[in-house]
């Protein structure tokens, strides 16, 4: 099945959304693995669609999905904070959980960002992960 349009769009929002885990965690990834794995993923990386097995794709799908949920959920918390460091702290809270999340879900952190990216540039994973929402969300 073909994703439809507004699916893409939402996908592609969304992957908008997750900057804050892919941003923050980035840090926390670097630490731990080689140079030569810094680089954003390309056709021939580990990371290309046909190697992303469906459990896999699954557990990013749901971890995905409940990422979005947590950063739309701060988002409106940290717009009406009260001072810079109610906003920092809620923010910080989102980071936490968010990372839970995706851990929670099976999967490592450097896994969900790599397939993130991934996501930004390969249309058959957009599409596998297209359909795996409209699943989800009732599409």
């Amino acid at each position: 099945m073909k994703p439809s349009l507004p699916a893409v769009s939402l996908l592609m929002l969304s992957l908008l959304l997750t900057g804050p885990v892919i941003g923050a965690a980035q840090s926390e990834v670097e630490a731990d693995r080689p140079a030569e794995y810094a680089s954003p993923p390309s056709a021939e990386s580990p990371t290309a669609s046909a190697d992303v097995d469906e459990t896999t794709l699954n557990r990013f799908t749901d971890a995905f999905v409940e990422v979005r949920a947590i950063h739309e959920e701060y988002s409106e918390k940290v717009a009406g904070a009260a001072d810079q460091s109610e906003a920092q702290a809620l923010q910080s809270q989102a980071h936490t959980r968010m990372l839970q999340s995706v851990r929670d879900h099976g999967l490592d952190i450097e896994q969900f960002n790599r397939i993130a990216l991934a996501l930004q540039s390969d249309t058959t994973l957009q599409a596998r992960v297209s359909e795996r929402l409209e699943e989800r969300e009732g599409g």
